[in-house]
């Protein structure tokens, strides 16, 4: 469930159409590859947020990491990420190894992805999403951040508090790359 609303959610990311480049196989893989991230983000840090409406109805969902539970990730989890995107991953490999480059190196939260379904945006479902897991970071002491590629999610996500820390534009790694980080 999690990982059909994320893939629907995020579609016209600018980020899918450079990792998954074939229109017709786009939806699949996407939602493919929120299974694994999502399974991940349960079993390393129990991070995921999901938000429904009065009737019940997923409407949205948030996939949070501990930084200082990513590196306790073991050989069944890497297999099952890779058997989930397949031999061909060197684009979301690049993708990856650019943003650790770049990211800071302290422990926090990191948001690895949220979206809201189309037909239930506008109604706030996003904004609990994110004070959701802003109230672990408050608990927890540690500052969160994350990356977007879409330029409109920027003011959103500073009206919580997040600042740009850095902007990655490198077209043979990826789409233009917003890092953002909040302090609590």
């Amino acid at each position: 469930m999690v990982s059909r609303v994320l893939g629907r959610a995020l579609a016209d990311d600018p980020l899918m159409p450079w990792l998954y480049p074939k229109i017709k196989s786009r939806a699949a893989k996407a939602q493919r590859g929120f299974e694994s991230q999502a399974w991940l983000a349960y079993s390393l840090s129990n991070g995921i947020e999901v938000a429904v409406d009065g009737a019940g109805v997923v409407a949205g969902c948030a996939l949070w990491f501990g930084s200082h539970q990513v590196a306790n990730m073991t050989v069944t989890d890497h297999v099952r990420s890779w058997r989930l995107n397949g031999w061909r991953s060197r684009p979301p490999t690049l993708y990856s190894q650019m943003h650790s480059a770049a990211q800071i190196a302290e422990h926090h939260w990191h948001l690895n992805a949220i979206g809201t379904r189309a037909d239930m945006r506008g109604r706030g479902f996003g904004r609990d999403l994110v004070e959701s897991g802003l109230a672990r970071c408050h608990a927890d002491g540690l500052p969160a951040h994350l990356e977007t590629t879409a330029p409109e999610n920027v003011s959103f996500y500073e009206q919580f508090g997040f600042e740009v820390t850095s902007v990655l534009d490198e077209p043979r790694v990826g789409p233009r790359t917003w890092l953002m980080r909040y302090q609590p």
